[in-house]
């Protein structure tokens, strides 16, 4: 099940800030989530980082029924890429891990100052 971030934070920020009036004190809105299927493969995890997102699917009904793909967001277009497919579904979760890690690791060698070079 999934929300877009953006709208799960506009309701956090509806409940907890200035227009917690609205809502009052106490008690909490409850956000309805849809679920999200690409190719027939249901999402089951999903982690952003930056504006990329790693996913884990699962689609029973498929030879390798386990997936994880890396996506981008543009607006209203997610581009889902790089699909790894799997029958075992810890090596899957495994890889969904992995990816994560790499992708952290990405993103930290681009904030980072290339030192060594050029002296």
């Amino acid at each position: 099940m999934a929300m877009t971030a953006r709208a799960t934070e506009k309701r956090r920020a509806d409940i907890d800030g200035k227009n917690t009036s609205r809502f009052g004190t106490c008690f909490y809105v409850e956000v309805f989530m849809t679920e999200r299927i690409h190719r027939g493969y249901v999402i089951k995890k999903a982690t952003r980082i930056g504006r990329t997102e790693v996913v884990f699917g699962v689609n029973p009904a498929e030879v390798q029924p386990f997936v994880t793909w890396r996506t981008n967001e543009w607006g209203n277009f997610r581009d889902y890429y790089w699909g790894h497919y799997f029958r075992d579904e810890k090596k899957a979760l495994k890889d969904y891990e992995d990816r994560i890690r790499g992708l952290r690791h990405d993103l930290k060698q681009e904030k980072e100052p290339d030192r060594g070079r050029g002296r």
